[in-house]
C-alpha cells in the first residue's frame, strides 16, 4: 500500500512537471510570436511616419504659395 502511494505521488509529480513544461513552451512560443509581430508593427509605423513626413514636406511649397497669396490679398 505504501509503495502504491509513493508511486502515485511520483506519477502525480511527473504529470504536473510535464504539464508545466508544456505550458512554459507554449508561453515562450507565444512570446516569440508577439515579439515578431511587434517588430513588424514598429517597422510599419516607421515607414508610415517617413511617408507622412515626405508627403508633408512635398506640400510645403504649395502651403507657402497659398499663404503668400493670402498676404497679397490683404
Amino acid at each position: 500500500v505504501m509503495d502504491a502511494k509513493l508511486e502515485n505521488a511520483a506519477l502525480r509529480e511527473k504529470v504536473i512537471a510535464d504539464a508545466k513544461e508544456l505550458a512554459e513552451s507554449k508561453i515562450e512560443a507565444k512570446r516569440a510570436e508577439l515579439a515578431q509581430e511587434y517588430l513588424e508593427f514598429e517597422q510599419s509605423l516607421a515607414k508610415s511616419k517617413e511617408q507622412l513626413t515626405n508627403d508633408l514636406m512635398s506640400d510645403v511649397p504649395l502651403f507657402k504659395k497659398a499663404v503668400e497669396a493670402k498676404f497679397n490679398q490683404i
